[in-house]
């Protein structure tokens, strides 16, 4: 019976994911590497337990495989190659490309 009960409070804890993230979402930012790094796992764990996206632009600062916080020049190596940006994970040498959309 645990099931329906955890079903109830569904929407309460959908709000309470996204006000998490959110917070986490701040500390992605943070200038401290640890941190950083510790709201990034967290901020996985998270949308992944309640099912609730991150943002686009938040997306781009993990790295999926070690799961640490890109920071370009520290630990994430950006370039840009035709119409994409080429990010590099320099811990695992994980490779992103994201396309470049707008004007330049």
């Amino acid at each position: 019976m645990a099931g329906r009960r955890r079903a109830r409070n569904l929407a309460a804890r959908k709000n309470l994911a996204e006000e998490s993230i959110s917070h986490l979402s701040n500390l992605l930012l943070h200038p401290e590497n640890e941190l950083a790094n510790s709201a990034a796992r967290d901020l996985i764990r998270i949308s992944k337990r309640h099912g609730v996206r991150v943002s686009k632009e938040n997306r781009s600062l993990i790295c999926r495989t070690c799961k640490s916080n890109l920071r370009p020049g520290y630990n994430a190596r950006i370039r840009l190659v035709g119409s994409n940006r080429k990010i590099t994970c320099t811990n695992c040498n994980r490779v992103y490309r994201f396309p470049i959309i707008g004007d330049v």
